[in-house]
């Protein structure tokens, strides 16, 4: 089920001249640490693919094969889990033995075929709720770009379509990440739930209700909720006290779920926990974080306060009506290269409804459901919506100083507090990315020459 994804990793590492191997015969390795667990003796089986470390190329390998790669600071404007194998979604690890494989050099590798789609393909539209912001302008982006290699025929709505009718006829409707809600900084802003206006937010509701199937990722779930369509009750990351700048999370998958086909027991999330997931009345969890300290609990990369994303669901899939909505707390396609939880998305798509028994559940559930979709609608109404903002997570201790610095620049921020920490979402109002912003580079200057006990500073 991962010859593709194979394929492709080692295609990537011998396209930057790094040489690999294959055994051709079994190698036992007193030591193997298989990616997340901690070393255990293993037999390797022939065929095993091999990456010798003394080669030319061996800090690049260490850089893109390394279970986490260490990261020295806390102050990150990008993603900080970019390991290649568990992007992908394959299984490997490392040894620190001296060994001596038998083992040939492997041929190379060709560019992998897209994935095979079942010849019976449903209807899809998209529905990118906000074009005129890079959050879901990526988000959007990636979509289509992955829609297009898989070959699949789509067409595009927007809000006014959806309100004048435009899902007739449409089986599945993706909604990807964006702005659900009202930025309160940013009232006159255009966002999904103010743009779908009253009737869109009827048709949609209805569309679903009627056998349509929503699926939906970080706002894009957001929206059912909002909507009162899903029962998903969605905390704020920062109140919980997780933050990450983009870290990949170990989540647990549900093999009796439908989204679990050819994925295997464990998936890779590239996750910034923006939100923490309650699963609704009558939904299944077809992934979810291991408990937090239990030995299937791994973080590759950066995280603060990760503890408090164990054991909630990753994603939920409901029945609705006749409908269904199935919504990721993360984006399975980040920028387009997230292969392993790719295969999520696909199953979400085109894979079969979750079993009859659990749709006969959730309908004899109905007034649980219902209470579920009210508190669904709650929970949306309280989450933290700032368009691009910084943020600044520093001991409690700390506090203060981060103020009188902040007040420096002129800041505005939301204060955030959870286990000993405190976390800033400052305002961005000129929405400035990276080095455009006018103080981010010497807000971690400032922050840095007073001591103040800097968690993690992300800048947009």
């Amino acid at each position: 089920a991962k010859a593709r994804e194979v394929q492709a990793l080692v295609r990537r590492l011998q396209r930057m001249d790094v040489e690999v191997r294959r055994l051709s015969q079994p190698l036992a390795v007193p030591d193997f640490r298989a990616y997340g667990r901690d070393p255990s003796a293993t037999t390797l089986p022939a065929g095993t693919y091999w990456v010798p470390m003394a080669q030319r190329q061996k800090h690049w390998v260490q850089a893109m094969l390394n279970e986490s790669t260490y990261t020295p600071v806390g102050y990150a404007y990008d993603i900080v889990g970019w390991s290649s194998p568990l992007l992908f979604n394959v299984a490997g690890g490392s040894s620190g033995a001296v060994l001596a494989p038998k083992a040939t050099v492997a041929g190379a590798q060709a560019e992998p075929a897209p994935p095979a789609l079942p010849s019976k393909r449903p209807s899809i539209a998209v529905y990118s709720m906000s074009p005129q912001f890079s959050r879901g302008i990526e988000s959007s982006g990636w979509l289509h770009w992955l829609l297009d290699r898989w070959g699949v025929v789509y067409r595009d709505v927007t809000a006014t379509d959806i309100a004048t009718g435009g899902l007739s006829g449409a089986e599945v409707l993706l909604v990807p990440d964006g702005y659900a809600l009202k930025d309160p900084a940013f009232p006159s802003d255009p966002y999904g739930y103010k743009d779908l206006g009253p009737k869109g937010r009827e048709n949609l509701k209805a569309w679903v209700q009627g056998g349509g199937r929503y699926v939906g990722w970080l706002d894009g779930g957001v929206l059912a909720s909002a909507l009162g369509i899903s029962g998903t009750v969605y905390g704020d990351g920062g109140d919980a006290g997780v933050s990450t700048p983009g870290s990949l999370f170990r989540v647990r998958v549900n093999d009796g779920s439908p989204l679990a086909a050819g994925v295997g027991p464990f998936a890779w999330t590239l996750d910034d926990a923006r939100y923490v997931l309650t699963a609704g009345a009558g939904a299944t969890v077809p992934l979810r974080y291991p408990d937090a300290g239990s030995s299937d609990f791994f973080v590759s990369g950066q995280a603060d306060g990760a503890a408090a994303l164990g054991g909630r669901p990753a994603a939920t899939d409901e029945r609705v009506g006749r409908g269904r909505i199935v919504a990721f707390g993360f984006d399975p396609n980040f920028r387009a290269f997230a292969d392993g939880t790719q295969k999520l998305l696909r199953n979400a798509v085109f894979g079969a409804d979750p079993a009859a028994a659990r749709a006969s559940a959730a309908r004899a559930g109905s007034r649980a459901r219902a209470a579920s979709a009210r508190r669904a609608v709650r929970s949306t109404r309280g989450l933290t919506v700032a368009k691009d903002p910084l943020r600044l997570v520093v001991r409690a201790r700390g506090e203060r100083k981060a103020k009188r610095i902040l007040a420096r620049f002129g800041a505005t921020y939301r204060v955030q507090r959870a286990r000993k920490r405190v976390q800033f979402v400052v305002a961005n109002p000129t929405r400035a990315q990276g080095d455009e912003h006018p103080y981010a580079r010497e807000l971690g200057v400032a922050l840095r020459a007073a001591k103040v006990p800097v968690v993690m500073l992300r800048v947009p």
